[in-house]
């Protein structure tokens, strides 16, 4: 016995405690990522945001391993408290399901996010070119008006990835409207003549963010979450198979 029933104890009911704390916020954080509270899902008319099946099957996935850890944080206490064998055996293929369910989340969301930034700046473009201030059908007015929200809600303006380019002009909007202004008033914080008539929309610009770019780093910090929050879940939990197969070992060495 290198370590005492005592101290591998401790560190175990510690651990699992830790790991059942994780899995709740992990649950509440996913749960509202699906009730659409990123801001990219507030554009209705614009299935582009939320078209990629592959980052809400990882959604999906992240919910099952917070319940999974939520259940091993309870199985991994309650077996570290009255050390029974079988317990603790469950419980080491319990931690070994959400390590794999982690390497799934990891690679799942990496790769959907970075094809969904991808398709969605080109599908963005084509409809504000064809529909941003068209009043053609009930879709155009409907995505027009989440568009103007969406640009007030998140401080940016524009959706073309691109601070120098100007797509409003290309739109309905401009085509059949009044062409002296370039810029809509969501645009617009002060509705200033400079910006609603400004040809050039990286210098007139009084939000510093494309909106297209604005979703982008909304990507990338969710990716960075998922990377930070697997790392740190690898660590706690091979603490935990580690400590778990000690007190199995050391109950052996009893028996």
């Amino acid at each position: 016995m290198f370590v005492s029933d005592k101290t591998v104890q401790r560190f175990l009911l510690v651990a699992f405690s830790i790991v059942f704390v994780l899995g709740f916020f992990q649950l509440v954080f996913a749960s509202m990522f699906t009730a659409g509270q990123i801001s990219a899902n507030r554009i209705e008319g614009f299935k582009g945001f939320d078209k990629g099946s592959n980052l809400e099957a990882s959604i999906v996935t992240s919910m099952f391993a917070s319940l999974l850890e939520l259940l091993t944080g309870v199985v991994g206490f309650i077996a570290a408290l009255k050390k029974w064998r079988l317990l603790l055996m469950l419980t080491l293929g319990l931690l070994a399901g959400i390590i794999v369910l982690s390497v799934v989340i990891l690679v799942s969301t990496v790769t959907s996010s970075k094809s969904m930034s991808k398709s969605n700046s080109n599908e963005i473009k084509e409809k504000i070119i064809n529909q941003y201030g068209s009043t053609r059908d009930e879709a155009s007015i409907r995505f027009s008006l989440s568009a103007d929200r969406y640009q007030k809600q998140e401080r940016c303006c524009g959706f073309s990835n691109d601070e120098g380019e100007n797509l409003f002009i290309k739109s309905p909007w401009y085509t059949l409207g009044d062409k002296r202004n370039t810029l809509p008033d969501s645009c617009c914080i002060r509705l200033r003549r400079e910006c609603r008539e400004a040809k050039n929309l990286k210098e007139a610009r009084e939000k510093q963010f494309d909106c297209v770019t604005s979703f982008n780093k909304g990507i990338s910090t969710r990716i960075w979450t998922v990377v930070f929050d697997t790392v740190a879940g690898f660590l706690l939990q091979g603490s935990c198979i580690a400590g778990t197969l000690v007190m199995i070992i050391n109950m052996t060495g009893q028996s």
